[in-house]
């Protein structure tokens, strides 16, 4: 399949998330259907599982048993007939894109928080940035960092304790 090169944009991704919603949505109230035929007891071995109007008419037959009623029927028809004359190179086409917007955005992300870390803008300053591209940082947690204070030996203190080491090395020599 040959990748289009295309920059696409922003309306080209909600384009392509609509294609793909309805594509998804519809194999997912089909295969609803199919399970509520066949908890009836429908063969649906026999039929040819690409012509969805076979199992439509099928729920009509048994709508007192299906839990389908004729409106969601009526309105399943109608998302077939909508993605019905959709090419699978669209449908590849959509799920590129998305994937292309996802690969940039996760790219676009890394980059501001490593902006943020190394080049020591202001917090507001990358936010500002950020939002420009639609974009969200993590929020950074604050650490809050105690020093402690440390004592300072004084010249008898160290002297008393260079006499524990001298007294402590000649202890394992004899």
């Amino acid at each position: 399949m040959k990748i289009d090169k295309k920059d696409y944009t922003i309306r080209d991704l909600l384009e392509a998330v609509n294609t793909i919603r309805k594509f998804v949505e519809f194999g997912e109230r089909a295969n609803e259907l199919l399970k509520a035929l066949v908890k009836v007891g429908v063969d649906i071995g026999s039929i040819n599982p690409y012509d969805i109007t076979s199992y439509i008419r099928l729920a009509q037959m048994y709508r007192n048993e299906v839990e389908f009623d004729e409106e969601e029927l009526q309105r399943l028809q109608e998302e077939f007939e909508d993605i019905l004359d959709t090419p699978l190179t669209e449908i590849n086409k959509c799920i590129n894109i998305i994937n292309r917007f996802t690969y940039t955005h996760r790219r676009a992300t890394g980059s501001l928080r490593s902006l943020t870390r190394r080049v020591g803008m202001r917090r507001e300053e990358i936010n500002m940035l950020a939002e420009m591209f639609g974009l969200r940082l993590p929020e950074l947690k604050k650490e809050v960092v105690v020093e402690e204070e440390e004592e300072e030996l004084s010249e008898e203190e160290i002297k008393e304790i260079r006499k524990a080491i001298k007294k402590f090395k000649e202890s394992g020599r004899s």
